[in-house]
């Protein structure tokens, strides 16, 4: 009996120790990447856009329709890994923390992203909701060859000054 207290008293003040000394900045020298969601049609363009994000973007997950989108952003708001697999191999699947942002490829409409901002944005009402405007819509049936390469650095400037430099929550559009 002695020996336990003698273990539980060491362990206690060894606890009480750790608690007392400040942390560590372990991520100092590193940022720590923030959540999003990417919403789009296709994994050939958004695969090179999640990876175009990283390290400063994790993509947490990349949803490909409005029935999913409605179906797993309320679990991706919350940092819960939505009930239903992913259908594509694109996105870390880090679901430990809630998304800060949720970015709209140009295969969602205004319309579309409007509703689901409606629908969820007093879940996480600081989340910022980056969608594709109307008004600036290309013309065309199809995504143009190597859009990655524009939709990339035009996302990385928005979610720098939106998300990062503590904008206020809310549906903007590009």
């Amino acid at each position: 009996m002695s020996l336990t207290r003698i273990l539980r008293t060491s362990n206690t003040q060894s606890l009480k120790k750790a608690f007392q000394t400040p942390p560590t900045p372990i991520m100092s020298a590193q940022k720590s990447s923030v959540a999003i969601a990417l919403v789009g049609l296709h994994t050939e363009i958004g695969a090179p856009v999640a990876e175009g994000l990283r390290p400063e973007w994790d993509v947490t997950r990349f949803i490909q329709s409005f029935e999913a989108a409605k179906a797993d952003l309320p679990y991706l708001l919350s940092g819960e890994a939505p009930p239903n697999p992913p259908t594509n191999d694109v996105g870390s699947g880090t679901y430990s923390s809630p998304v800060r942002a949720v970015v709209f490829g140009r295969g969602f409409t205004q319309q579309q992203a409007e509703e689901l901002h409606a629908l969820y944005n007093d879940l996480a009402p600081s989340v910022v909701w980056l969608a594709g405007s109307a008004a600036t819509r290309p013309a065309g049936a199809g995504p143009p060859a190597n859009v990655e390469k524009t939709l990339v650095p035009m996302f990385r400037a928005k979610l720098e000054e939106l998300v990062k430099d503590g904008a206020e929550g809310g549906l903007v559009l590009y």
